[in-house]
């Protein structure tokens, strides 16, 4: 089948923030974290940005090789869960480039289209985020993101530089800010059994939240 010139990329985790997304489009080496991103051969930024929510759970799990602690991914079967979430509107090959950075490969990964509601990566890889799922349609534009196919745990705590680049994109994209952003991030499993709400809140530079939180 046919695929699309443009998807909505969309975002639960650290790319939430659109000054992390641009050193995956732009290449280059964000600060906090030891990777150094290769970028885009086209380096467009998004053509439009867009607020979403999410109807699979948020987890923390696995570990990064450049963030050090254990990153986000969603649960590969849709639930009642809400997770606060950012769409870009990107080129299709710009995604396919993100993919593949995000699970460390050295190329873009070739997508398949199967389907109207259906698209998987050929071959399968065998990096963190091995999964696509479509999340519906936006102004003629199919939604896509990307997870684990199958659910990671949490060997230790998400490292304090990679929680914060996901806050800010939580105030960005969700205007998230004080016990709201707090009690949103804490809740999560991966992240709730390695941090107490006072530690979490001190890794946030929330200090103001510390004695309610105990």
């Amino acid at each position: 089948m046919e695929l699309p010139s443009h998807i909505w990329y969309v975002s639960y985790a650290s790319n939430l923030s659109s000054r992390r997304l641009r050193y995956y489009i732009e290449g280059g080496s964000l600060q906090g974290s030891s990777y150094l991103y290769r970028g885009c051969k086209d380096t467009s930024p998004p053509l439009k940005v867009r607020s979403h929510i999410l109807p699979y759970e948020l987890y923390f799990g696995d570990q990064s090789k450049s963030w050090t602690g254990s990153v986000a991914f969603i649960a590969p079967e849709p639930s009642d869960a809400r997770t606060l979430a950012r769409a870009y509107l990107i080129t299709f090959e710009q995604f396919c480039s993100i993919v593949a950075e995000e699970s460390y490969l050295t190329e873009p990964v070739k997508i398949r289209k199967t389907s109207e509601s259906h698209y998987q990566i050929e071959p399968e890889i065998s990096g963190m985020y091995d999964h696509l799922l479509y999340c519906g349609n936006l102004e003629g534009y199919p939604m896509l993101t990307f997870t684990a196919k199958v659910p990671q745990p949490a060997p230790i705590r998400p490292a304090v530089p990679y929680l914060e680049i996901i806050a800010e994109g939580l105030r960005e994209a969700h205007g998230l800010e004080g016990t709201a952003l707090l009690e949103y991030l804490h809740q999560h499993r991966g992240l709730k059994n390695t941090y107490t709400k006072v530690e979490l809140a001190d890794a946030l530079g929330l200090p103001e939240l510390l004695h309610a939180s105990a």
